[in-house]
């Protein structure tokens, strides 16, 4: 009865599964898309590439070819399902942006994608890039023809020294210098530099100007360090490189349905507020240099010379100078320089019949090394502590140096009556002949108590009082507490995740607070600078997110709980808010008080909305 129970049962599901799932499309109805935002763009300014699969769940992200003209990032995909009337559709969406790198015109190619054994091909897409402020069509010129402008020449690296030639060793300044113009740039990275045949100095603070250069005025950002040559020789110093994200901006579309809040919106502020800035990743490159590594000449060089080459002090002192026999005496010495200091070998006092040494303690500082070493004179004849000296070479003048310090003298004196240390060592031998430890008094002695001690009633436990249970009941409440309040704590410390959610909700109150005292004081853009730190912030902490990936495209997919319409209605909030944010802080827009009071109401909502249902 069962097996046949079971079987109509299994029977029942599969009619049901048949007649009632969604159809996935058939192989007919697949389609692959290619769609721009703009087809006419300014340099600087980036299109974004929609690639559209459809009658597809899944796929794998298309790879494009290398572009004449773009820089190519993949920002992700989009997926998007629908059933109506029980057929049911789906699409892929791989978007990506493009970053021109000069003005002209350009194509995006036809691309191909294989589906099922089937191939299918999207269509060519013209581009044209153009300088800002130009009309589509218009172009530069200069007396010899059209100047044809790129990306290289508003963004770019240059490098300069002052010596093409030097010794080994010896300290050479090198210059990076970062110009920009026209386009807007953020979290810039320190140069990198390829270090074979040299040593490279930490960078110092970078130091911010402008420079006209060929009649343009660049913001200018240099970056000063030096370089040291390991070996002789011609060497290729770089290219360097630099990393930062460039700004693009993205026209976006305006949408309605906003309710009463439309007419709000439809002025010229708010016009611009639409365009979204995005981050483009860009690594900017250097041209190289030569510089040509010399070997100090062999005449002159004096016996003490360990590879130092540049221009120094030597310092050394001593003390105390008036010890007992066996007191330690501290060397310190100190060299300060404009040269290679790392790779200086520091003079050091050695073993002798007059002195015990220990080895030197060596510590490094900007621009100076010190040298401590620790000396134990033997006996009370040693009356000197020794000359030190250090040689170098002299660039400048092409020759050696030598500083002598020294010697200091010292008094030692013999303690009276004062035996020599020895070293005993515990053997068999030693064991047998040493003398019996005299036995302790007392041990077979039991004293008589002087006092009877504390009575106790007989048959009196202490587990039948109700008094130790409390005890061990708070006892385990303490404990669990304890367990608890440690296994919250290792949380914190290993799931980094769960520390951010925990700690987004008191940084959004902070950062609201600071939002509400700099409406009040009427500061648009510190108002707007705030409320972007506030809700990149608290969204980054919220869903363990970089805080560079916070875009209203990588939040879709993790709010759409617990309603769909209610998460549409946040997203259409943050895509006001960052929009409104972005055009005050990079497209200098001047909203009224009112305004802000609308953008921080909103900020305030979503951060509520979020902390109650996600």
């Amino acid at each position: 009865m069962i097996k046949i129970f079971l079987k109509y049962f299994v029977l029942a599901l599969f009619f049901i599964f048949n007649t009632m799932a969604p159809v996935p499309s058939s192989a007919q109805d697949i389609r692959f898309e290619a769609t721009v935002n703009e087809t006419t763009i300014a340099l600087g300014d980036a299109v974004q590439l929609n690639l559209t699969l459809y009658g597809v769940k899944s796929s794998s992200p298309i790879e494009l070819p290398a572009m004449d003209g773009f820089d190519v990032q993949y920002v992700g995909p989009s997926t998007r399902i629908s059933i109506i009337n029980g057929q049911y559709t789906s699409s892929v969406t791989y978007v990506y942006n493009l970053l021109p790198l000069k003005e002209g015109r350009f194509q995006i190619p036809s691309l191909n994608v294989s589906v099922g054994g089937q191939t299918y091909t999207t269509q060519a897409i013209d581009i044209e890039v153009v300088v800002g402020g130009q009309a589509s069509g218009s172009s530069q010129t200069s007396a010899s023809g059209p100047v044809q402008q790129s990306i290289q020449d508003r963004v770019f690296l240059t490098m300069s020294t002052p010596k093409a030639k030097a010794f080994v060793n010896e300290k050479i300044p090198l210059k990076m210098t970062l110009y920009v113009n026209g386009v807007s740039i953020q979290d810039i990275q320190y140069p990198e530099l390829p270090s074979e045949g040299f040593m490279v100095d930490d960078f110092a603070e970078p130091r911010q100007y402008q420079e006209v250069r060929d009649g343009v005025r660049y913001e200018v950002v240099e970056f000063l360090t030096h370089i040291y040559p390991r070996r002789a020789g011609t060497w290729v110093v770089g290219p360097a490189q630099l990393n930062c994200n460039i700004l693009s901006r993205r026209q976006g579309q305006r949408r309605s349905g906003f309710g009463s809040f439309e007419s709000i919106f439809n002025d010229d502020f708010f016009g611009g507020a639409f365009d979204t800035f995005q981050k483009h990743p860009m690594t900017i490159r250097s041209d190289s240099l030569e510089v040509e590594a010399l070997n100090v000449p062999e005449q002159g060089r004096t016996e003490g010379f360990s590879g130092a080459v540049g221009h120094f002090t030597f310092n050394v002192a001593a003390g105390p100078l008036e010890v007992n026999e066996g007191d330690p005496v501290t060397v310190a010495m100190s060299i300060i320089g404009d040269g290679n200091l790392d790779g200086i070998p520091v003079p050091v006092l050695k073993d002798s019949d007059e002195f015990k040494t220990y080895d030197p303690v060596i510590k490094g500082e900007k621009g100076q090394k010190v040298v401590e070493q620790v000396i134990i004179p033997k006996s009370e004849n040693v009356k000197q502590i020794p000359m030190t000296r250090f040689s170098y070479f002299d660039p400048q003048t092409a020759s050696y140096r030598t500083i002598s310090q020294g010697p200091f003298d010292i008094v030692v004196k013999k303690v009276a009556g004062a035996e020599s240390l020895k070293v005993v060592e515990n053997n068999a031998r030693g064991r047998e002949s040493s003398p019996a430890i005299a036995e302790s008094l007392g041990r077979d002695i039991v004293f008589l108590k002087e006092a009877p001690g504390s009575f106790r009633r007989v048959n009196r436990y202490s587990y039948k009082n109700p008094l130790l249970y409390i005890i061990m009941l708070f006892s385990l409440m303490i404990w669990g507490g304890v367990a608890l309040a440690f296994t919250r704590e290792q949380r914190l410390k290993t799931d980094i995740g769960y520390a951010r959610r925990l700690h987004a909700p008191k940084k959004a109150r902070a950062g609201l607070k600071t939002c509400q005292e700099l409406l009040k004081q009427d500061q648009p853009r510190e108002f707007y600078d705030a409320v972007f730190k506030t809700l990149q912030e608290y969204l980054a902490d919220k869903f363990h997110l970089p805080m560079g990936n916070i875009t209203v495209q990588s939040l879709q997919d993790k709010i759409q709980k617990p309603s769909a319409n209610a998460a549409n209605a946040v997203l259409d909030k943050l895509k006001i808010i960052f929009g409104a944010c972005e055009a005050v802080r990079y497209a200098s827009a001047v909203p009224d008080k009112v305004k802000m009071r609308m953008v921080f109401e909103h900020t305030q909502e979503i951060i509520d909305w979020m902390e109650r249902f996600l």
